[in-house]
């Protein structure tokens, strides 16, 4: 027993890994996921994208936020702030944010991939044709969506480009402060995701500003000053053998010790 998850393990500790070796294959039937489109000032989204090797291409942005209670591999919530990039002749979805409410989920999208999940808390109520979703950092709410299911978008919703997901892996020095080595990784999973029903509502959103050292949440900066609204889906999510892993894209930061 112990040989065997030695040979395959890819996470610590080797003898009992943290999240699920191999991560793939996975799936969850019947996965809710809201979508809210927004517009914010073209300098902050270029204010977050200085530090990184993407192109901006649009002040607009999704909020979107998945129901993964059915999970084969975990039950978790999951929500992200992402934003159509380029880089090259690539364009695709950064996440400047993502949230998960479980420990070995966060650490595998994290380790494997680099996307830049933190712990938070969730609220996910439904009730008379309203939706109310709330995520929060240590009891402070920083992201509360309302959907009127009742009523459609306010205007047409934008057609962005957010797959694939274009992940900056990143590894922190080991003997000091800086980074060892990042690379650009593309997935998508887009592409085997069954979609049952659709539907567009009306959205109100609130981001919030937190912080608590070292906790940093300037969610607040986006302000989107204008909201489109929301696509509310429910499809059967699979992440697969040959989509569900990254392909690499480019090497940002070569490792010197290579």
């Amino acid at each position: 027993m112990l040989q065997n998850v030695t040979y395959t393990g890819d996470n610590m500790p080797i003898q009992a890994p943290f999240y699920k070796s191999p991560n793939n294959p996975q799936f969850c039937k019947d996965l809710k996921t809201i979508s809210v489109y927004c517009r914010t000032k073209p300098e902050i989204i270029k204010k977050y994208l200085e530090p990184t090797p993407f192109e901006y291409v649009t002040d607009q942005f999704v909020i979107s936020v998945g129901d993964y209670s059915n999970g084969t591999a975990a039950s978790f919530y999951d929500a992200g702030i992402i934003v159509p990039v380029r880089y090259k002749n690539v364009v695709g979805g950064y996440f400047l944010f993502e949230y998960e409410d479980l420990a070995s989920s966060i650490s595998g999208g994290r380790e494997l991939w680099g996307y830049p999940k933190k712990a938070g808390e969730f609220s996910w109520k439904e009730d008379d044709g309203r939706i109310e979703v709330g995520v929060a950092r240590e009891n402070h709410e920083i992201i509360h969506i309302s959907l009127d299911m009742c009523a459609g978008a306010a205007s047409e919703l934008p057609n962005l480009t957010i797959y694939p997901h274009l992940l900056l892996w990143t590894m922190p020095k080991y003997g000091g402060p800086g980074i060892q080595c990042q690379k650009l990784l593309a997935r998508d999973t887009s592409m085997d995701f069954a979609l049952k029903t659709k539907k567009e509502a009306a959205a109100h959103v609130t981001l919030s500003g937190y912080e608590h050292f070292p906790i940093i949440e300037p969610l607040d900066e986006l302000c989107p000053v204008e909201i489109y609204g929301a696509r509310y889906t429910v499809g059967d999510y699979a992440c697969t053998e040959q989509n569900g892993w990254a392909s690499l894209v480019d090497v940002i930061i070569p490792d010197p010790d290579f």
